[in-house]
């Protein structure tokens, strides 16, 4: 009997903990989150540093998925191409150019977290990322998935029978049959 109730014990305690751990992250989580929707550079990228080490320290992969989430969303965001500033708009570049430091840093962390070996804690292998860009246009340059492994991602490879564009590099196990 009396380990039957050192048991249960042990699982209320253990439920209380990943309880507790939950609320904490949940109140980090919306602060980090609202650092993303400021108009400072510097207060976004401490935004974005704080999702990631919230990602890592989540008390369970569903938790972990959500900070990745965010950080994929606010790489989807619309945003000007530096191209299309204003040639005499100091302010404008600036800006470009603090958002372009923060989309850079997401990106790095979202690289740095895949190379990590996927059976470590900080690991973020085998989680959804969502970058789905709709209507995106690549021009003037190459794009390479030649080293990735697994499936092509829904929608990237040409119908059967039509050449791969040029500028796209995808591994020959992708496409064996490519023209």
């Amino acid at each position: 009997m009396a380990l039957v109730v050192a048991y249960r014990r042990q699982r209320v305690d253990e439920d209380g903990a990943l309880r507790e751990a939950t609320r904490l992250h949940t109140e980090r989580f919306t602060t980090a989150v609202s650092q993303l929707g400021q108009e400072s550079a510097a207060v976004r990228l401490g935004g974005v540093h704080a999702l990631a080490g919230l990602a890592d320290d989540a008390p369970t992969p569903a938790l972990r998925q959500t900070c990745i989430d965010v950080l994929c969303a606010y790489l989807r965001q619309p945003y000007t191409a530096k191209a299309d500033l204003p040639a005499d708009d100091a302010d404008a570049l600036h800006g470009y150019l603090a958002l372009r430091e923060v989309r850079h840093t997401v990106i790095r962390l979202i690289r740095d977290h895949l190379r990590i070996r996927r059976n470590h804690s900080h690991s973020w292998q085998g989680h959804h990322l969502g970058f789905t860009f709709n209507g995106a246009e690549f021009s003037g340059g190459t794009v390479s998935f030649s080293a990735a492994r697994g499936n092509a991602p829904v929608g990237l490879l040409p119908p059967p029978g039509q050449a791969v564009p040029t500028g796209l590099s995808l591994p020959a196990v992708w496409y064996p049959n490519r023209p």
